[in-house]
């Protein structure tokens, strides 16, 4: 599925010269989607520092990552010269935001048409792979479950799931593992999603900054 805001850009034409059959569709995240597990934002080097600078990179970070299981981010070009005045620091800051706090594939590539002919591969190793027991799905301690044979006999979409949503609260700022993992054994993500700040902050292991910055991602992400 295509965004149908690239519906007569030279992407979507590199795409049909490839082969590649898509629907338009108004995706709310990213600009193509493959499957339900696959969604990709492509960005020019342009758009990528204009989301820098005006603050809107980390909020579609973030919900590019709660959108589905494997989030895809491509950046078009080669030159990271521009026009606008923006320290080096602040894009490495970004691109390390990505690696470190987030599950997002960042791939780089020099044009539209190397995107499109990239985004032919995913297509093929999707429906080699996708849908398959070839996730590897971590043994968390899940949420009520006290013993191994408990978590044994959990299914598969459960941990999915839960992983899931411990991949979403990490990718917020200040969120670590044990944080995530402790607010996941007594709340789901749509739980915390919902809650106001007071009842964020009445948490416990929860502290005031954590409270806040959770209630304004989450927030903007579930209530957009």
């Amino acid at each position: 599925m295509l965004d149908h805001r690239e519906c007569r850009s030279s992407f979507a034409i590199a795409l049909k010269r490839f082969g590649v059959n898509y629907s338009i569709e108004n995706l709310e995240t990213g600009d193509l989607q493959i499957g339900d597990r696959i969604i990709i934002e492509r960005k020019t080097i342009r758009d990528l520092i204009d989301s820098i600078i005006d603050g809107r990179f980390i909020q579609q970070a973030n919900r590019l990552v709660y959108a589905c299981m494997h989030p895809i981010m491509i950046i078009e070009g080669n030159d990271f010269r521009t026009q606008r005045t923006i320290h080096p620091n602040a894009i490495q800051g970004a691109l390390a935001y990505l690696a470190i706090q987030t599950n997002i594939s960042v791939i780089m590539l020099p044009n539209y048409w190397h995107v499109a002919r990239f985004i032919t591969r995913i297509i093929t190793k999707e429906s080699e792979y996708g849908g398959t027991n070839n996730d590897t799905i971590p043994d968390f301690d899940m949420p009520n479950t006290k013993s191994n044979k408990h978590r044994s006999q959990m299914h598969v979409q459960d941990k999915k799931t839960f992983q899931f949503a411990m991949k979403t609260l990490q990718a917020i700022q200040s969120i670590g593992y044990k944080t995530a993992k402790l607010l996941l054994q007594n709340h789901s993500i749509g739980q915390l999603a919902n809650m106001n700040l007071n009842q964020l902050k009445n948490i416990q292991g929860l502290n005031a900054l954590q409270a806040r910055q959770i209630h304004k991602t989450m927030g903007f992400i579930i209530h957009r």
